[in-house]
């Protein structure tokens, strides 16, 4: 007789989580509100962004932790001589 292990058979959740993913091409702060319609409209749980173009102090990256999102980001990193560049920093991502 074979032996029939129904490990993991059954989820043990109640609900999956909802992945999105967006290339945002600047993760500007005009655009924070857009974001926080797709993501209420789509019920997603977690938003990953790629081409978010901010530095590690961003506006957009505090306004998401201010309003209670959990953000672990990262900026792409400037060379010492573009370091105090106001030009776009572009690269980056983020998952909210």
């Amino acid at each position: 007789m074979p032996i029939v292990a129904e490990r993991h058979a059954k989820p043990t959740a109640t609900r999956a989580l909802v992945f999105g993913s967006m290339n945002v091409r600047s993760l500007s702060p005009s655009k924070l509100n857009d974001l926080f319609d797709e993501m209420r409209d789509r019920s997603l749980d977690v938003l990953l962004l790629c081409e978010t173009w901010h530095d590690a102090d961003s506006v957009s990256v505090r306004r998401l932790r201010s309003d209670g999102y959990c953000v672990i980001e990262r900026a792409r990193p400037r060379t010492s001589q573009s370091a105090v560049s106001l030009a776009v920093n572009h690269g980056g991502v983020a998952i909210v």
